[in-house]
C-alpha cells in the first residue's frame, strides 16, 4: 500500500517531468526538438515510476507469496494472518496431545475399575456361598450360625464399602470424560477457526493472483507504448537523416543544420537504446509474474489440501466425543447400579 511519501515524492517527479517540458518549449523553437525531449523526459518518467512504485509492489507480493509456499507463517508480523494462524496450529498440537494422555488415562482407570468390579463379584459370589453354608448349618449349632452372621455382616460391610469406592471413582471418572468431552469440543473450534483462517489465506492468494494478472496487462501496455516510442524514435532517426543529406546539398549555408540534423540523430539513437533497455525489463517483470502467478497456483493447491486435512481431523474428533459420550453414559448407568446396591446393603444391615 503507497503511503502518504509516496505520493508525495510521485507529485514531486510529475512536477520536475513538467518544469523540464516547459523549459524545452521555452527554450527550444524548432518543432522536433520540443517533441524530442518530450519523448525522452517520458521516457525517463516511465523509468523512475517503474522502478518506484510496480517493482516495489512485486517485491513484497513475492516476499508474501514465499512465505505462504514454505508455511512459515512467522517471520514478516506484517503480514496478515500469518501469526494467529501458526498460534492455532500450536494450541491444537497441545491440545491434541492432552486429548491423547487424557484417554489413556481414562482407559487405565477403566481398567482398573473392571479389576475391581471383577474382585467384587468374587467376593459376592463367596457371600452367597458362605450365607447358603451359614443357613444349612444354623439348626445344628446357634454358636456357629451366630458367627457366621457376623462373617456375613463384615462380608457385606466390605462390599458397602468398596461399592462406595467404586461409586466415588465412577464419579471422578465421569467427570474427568466430561473435561476430555470440553476439551476435545474446544479442539474442534480451534479446528473449525484454523480451517476458516486458511480459507481465508487461499482467497487472499486468489485476490492477489488477479492483481498481479492486472499488473501484467499494465506491462504489455507499457511494452506497446515502448514501441511506438521506438517507431517514433527511428522515423526521428530518419527525418534527421534526411536533414542531414539536404544540410549537405546546401552547401556552406547548411552547416548549421547539418550539425543540428546530426544532434538529433543522436537523440533518437538514445531514445531507441533506452526504449530497447525499458523492453527488457518489462519483459523480465513479465516472466517474473507468470512465476509468481505458478507459486501462487501451487500454494492454493497446497492450503486446499491442508483443508482437506483439517476437516478429517475434526471429524476424528468428533468421533472421539462421541466415544466419550458411550463411555460416560456407560459409567453413569453403572453408578445408578451401584447405588441401588448400597441402598439394598443398608437396608439389609439395617
Amino acid at each position: 500500500m503507497k503511503t502518504t511519501k509516496d505520493y508525495f515524492q510521485l507529485f514531486l517527479i510529475i512536477l520536475i517531468f513538467m518544469l523540464l517540458n516547459f523549459l524545452a518549449i521555452f527554450y527550444l523553437n524548432e518543432i522536433y526538438l520540443i517533441l524530442i525531449s518530450i519523448v525522452v523526459l517520458t521516457g525517463i518518467l516511465a523509468i523512475v515510476i517503474h522502478k518506484k512504485f510496480i517493482i516495489g509492489e512485486f517485491d513484497k507480493v513475492v516476499e508474501y507469496v514465499n512465505h505462504v509456499d514454505l508455511m512459515d507463517f512467522s517471520k514478516d508480523k506484517d503480514l496478515p494472518i500469518s501469526i494467529n494462524v501458526q498460534e492455532s496450529l500450536e494450541k491444537l498440537s497441545r491440545d491434541m496431545k492432552e486429548n491423547l494422555k487424557a484417554q489413556v488415562e481414562i482407559s487405565t482407570d477403566l481398567f482398573h475399575i473392571c479389576e475391581k468390579l471383577n474382585a467384587v463379584s468374587q467376593e459376592s459370589l463367596a457371600f452367597t456361598e458362605t450365607i447358603a453354608a451359614s443357613v444349612e448349618t444354623a439348626d445344628l449349632n446357634t454358636v456357629e450360625q451366630s458367627n457366621m452372621l457376623n462373617k456375613s455382616s463384615e462380608l457385606t460391610n466390605q462390599v458397602f464399602s468398596s461399592l462406595k469406592s467404586i461409586e466415588g471413582e465412577m464419579i471422578d471418572k465421569i467427570e474427568s470424560i466430561s473435561n476430555s468431552i470440553n476439551m476435545a469440543q474446544n479442539g474442534i473450534e480451534n479446528v473449525k477457526y484454523i480451517e476458516e483462517r486458511i480459507r481465508q489465506s487461499s482467497d487472499m492468494t486468489q485476490k492477489l493472483s488477479k492483481e498481479i494478472l492486472q499488473l501484467k496487462d499494465y506491462s504489455d501496455e507499457i511494452v506497446g507504448l515502448i514501441d511506438l516510442i521506438n517507431s517514433i524514435s527511428k522515423e526521428t532517426n530518419m527525418l534527421s537523416l534526411n536533414a542531414s543529406i539536404e544540410a549537405a546539398r546546401a552547401g556552406e549555408h547548411g552547416k548549421g543544420f547539418g550539425v543540428v540534423a546530426m544532434e538529433v540523430g543522436k537523440l533518437a539513437k538514445e531514445t531507441e537504446e533506452v526504449s530497447v533497455k525499458i523492453e527488457e525489463i518489462i519483459y523480465s517483470l513479465i516472466n517474473g509474474v507468470d512465476l509468481i502467478v505458478k507459486n501462487m497456483e501451487k500454494d492454493m493447491e497446497y492450503q486446499d489440501a491442508n483443508c482437506s486435512i483439517i476437516s478429517e481431523t475434526n471429524e476424528e474428533f468428533a468421533n472421539i466425543v462421541e466415544e466419550l459420550n458411550i463411555g460416560k453414559n456407560s459409567l453413569e448407568d453403572i453408578k445408578e447400579a451401584t447405588e441401588k446396591n448400597n441402598k439394598t446393603i443398608e437396608e439389609v444391615n439395617a
